[in-house]
C-alpha cells in the first residue's frame, strides 16, 4: 500500500492566518491568499477588504502553478526562458509565470510534495516574501 502525506486544513490555516497578519499592517494595499493540495485543488483561501478581482485569481493561479509544476513560479519562469518555452505550451490557463507562488515540500530526507500557497496584490518581491511566511508557518519554522 502507498502512504501520502498530505496538507491538512490545520496547516492551510495556519499559512493564510500568517500571511494576512502580515497582508494587514498594510490594510490600503489588499492581498489575496491561495493554498492548494499537491493537485492544484484549493484547500483555503482568504482576500483582504477591498482586494480586487484579478488579484484573488492570481493568487489562485500562483499557487495552483506552484503546486502541479512543482516549482515556485519565479522558477518555473525562469526554467522555461532557458528552455525556449511559453506558457501556452502547457495548454493549461490556471498556469502563470507571475512571482508569489511557492511549492510546498516537506523537508529531506522525505521531500514529498503537499501543494502551493499563492500571494497576489503587491509588487512580485513582496507577494513571494509574504508567500514565504506562509511557507514557514507550515513548515513549523517561522521566525
Amino acid at each position: 500500500m502507498f502512504a501520502k502525506e498530505c496538507l491538512g486544513l490545520t496547516e492551510a490555516r495556519a499559512a493564510m492566518n500568517a500571511v494576512l497578519d502580515e497582508g494587514l499592517r498594510q490594510p490600503d494595499a489588499p492581498i489575496a491568499v491561495a493554498i492548494t493540495d499537491d493537485q492544484g485543488k484549493l484547500v483555503c483561501f482568504a482576500r483582504m477588504d477591498g482586494c480586487p478581482p484579478v488579484v484573488v485569481e492570481l493568487a489562485f493561479m500562483k499557487a495552483y502553478t506552484a503546486a502541479v509544476a512543482l516549482l515556485d513560479t519565479l522558477a518555473f519562469a525562469d526554467r522555461d526562458k532557458g528552455w525556449g518555452r511559453e506558457l501556452a505550451t502547457y495548454g493549461d490557463p490556471k498556469f502563470t509565470y507571475l512571482q508569489g507562488g511557492l511549492v510546498i515540500v516537506t523537508r529531506p530526507p522525505r521531500r514529498a510534495i503537499l501543494g502551493g500557497i499563492g500571494v497576489s496584490g503587491r509588487m512580485p518581491e513582496e507577494d513571494e516574501r509574504l508567500a514565504r511566511l506562509g511557507l514557514d508557518a507550515i513548515l513549523g519554522t517561522a521566525a
